[in-house]
């Protein structure tokens, strides 16, 4: 099985869907071979559908916390999404990260998303580079 790539600059992504709080959302997903999360959602795009809201009307959980990364920390919180496509595999209830950075790699200069290496782990045959 192949898995489509598009590039953002020199980035490259995959296509991937993804349900939480009762809102689906399409995005590109950068591999994050680092990240502690199963996904990462930056900043632009927990705003443009209203995450933190629809994951509290859904009573759903949120752990506020800190991403920690090379560049540093950055405000976020934690949830859990419902499930994660990524081509024909689905990933259940994956731990999701929030950003809620003003600036830095999770802001609005930046991706859409990562998908880390634990992704690749819960579906066989998605390797992460």
């Amino acid at each position: 099985r192949t898995l489509p790539i598009v590039f953002a600059g020199t980035s490259p992504m995959i296509p991937g869907r993804g349900r939480l709080g009762g809102k689906t959302v399409d995005a590109n997903l950068l591999i994050d071979s680092g990240a502690s999360s199963t996904l990462a959602l930056s900043s632009p795009l927990v705003e443009k559908h209203g995450l933190f809201a629809a994951v509290e009307a859904a009573g759903g959980r949120l752990i506020e916390g800190e991403s920690i990364g090379a560049g540093g920390s950055s405000p976020s919180a934690t949830s859990r999404a419902e499930w994660l496509e990524i081509g024909p595999y689905r990933i259940p209830a994956p731990l999701t990260t929030l950003s809620k950075a003003k600036a830095g790699s999770t802001a609005p200069d930046r991706p859409s998303s990562s998908l880390s290496r634990l992704a690749s782990e819960r579906a066989p045959g998605v390797t992460t580079i």
